[in-house]
């Protein structure tokens, strides 16, 4: 170990990113501009649980800019995504609401205005479901299943040491149900990815995210494409804190 061991101890150290950040020249996702460049809104249930009856986008269609309302169907690949096991959470609602504010459709058009007024202009028939809204609620026996493999989505056993024998040599046994509330990781920056094909059947995609690998092979998967042609750049991020590993992978799909 010599001095050079210790040059930056002491010392300020510029950031990367640090004049670009500063001067307002960063460009983030949001940010980018490409020719022909398409917007997407998503459509999202207002309720927490319910059936699907119909998605019914004729007023949509009409609005000026408007190019297209998608839903499930025409997602090329399993309409799957995922952070924790099963990843089996659908991509875009399929027959069912199992949470408010899932995603039902995309509109696509011309610049978000249209996106956005297109998308208040899809209709949604569904019909109600009693929600389960706590954790306790979906353990009952007899709740109704959110679903079909049930309402655990995962489960592992881990033992360490003897409960028994630690039981019997506490002086003092306190037992509690802790519970805390939902909390937003709260970045600034929203979120917004964009994605640039090109003709020889390849993506590019620029997402402000925290695992593009993990992001590239959700949207593979679903284009049902090789990950090989799908090209993950990791664009600038407004903060993050946890918050743009699974949104992001959702709308980096859509894109």
């Amino acid at each position: 170990m010599n001095n050079h061991s210790f040059n930056v101890i002491g010392k300020p150290v510029r950031k990367v990113d640090g004049v670009e950040l500063v001067t307002g020249k960063a460009k983030f996702s949001g940010d980018l501009r490409f020719p022909g460049m398409l917007y997407g809104y998503a459509v999202r249930a207002g309720i927490a649980a319910g059936k699907i009856r119909s998605v019914d986008s004729e007023a949509a269609l009409r609005v000026s800019g408007v190019k297209a309302v998608l839903t499930a169907k025409d997602i090329p690949g399993p309409n799957i995504i995922g952070i924790l096991p099963p990843f089996d959470q659908p991509l875009l609602a399929v027959n069912e609401i199992r949470y408010a504010g899932e995603s039902v459709a995309l509109v696509v058009a011309n610049d978000l205005r249209a996106a956005k007024e297109g998308a208040a202009a899809v209709k949604l028939d569904i019909e109600p479901l009693k929600p389960v809204l706590t954790i306790d609620e979906a353990l009952k026996s007899g709740c109704r299943k959110i679903h079909p493999s049930g309402n655990i989505t995962y489960s592992k056993k881990l033992i360490k040491g003897d409960i028994t024998e630690g039981f019997k040599e506490a002086d003092v046994i306190v037992e509690n149900t802790y519970t805390t509330s939902f909390q937003e990781h709260a970045y600034l920056e929203p979120e917004a990815v964009c994605a640039v094909p090109s003709g020889d059947n390849r993506i590019t995609v620029y997402a402000s995210c925290q695992s593009p690998f993990h992001l590239r092979g959700h949207i593979a998967n679903n284009l049902s494409v090789p990950a090989s042609r799908v090209k993950v750049v990791q664009a600038y991020t407004g903060g993050s804190f946890g918050g743009k590993d699974d949104v992001a992978t959702e709308i980096g799909i859509l894109a």
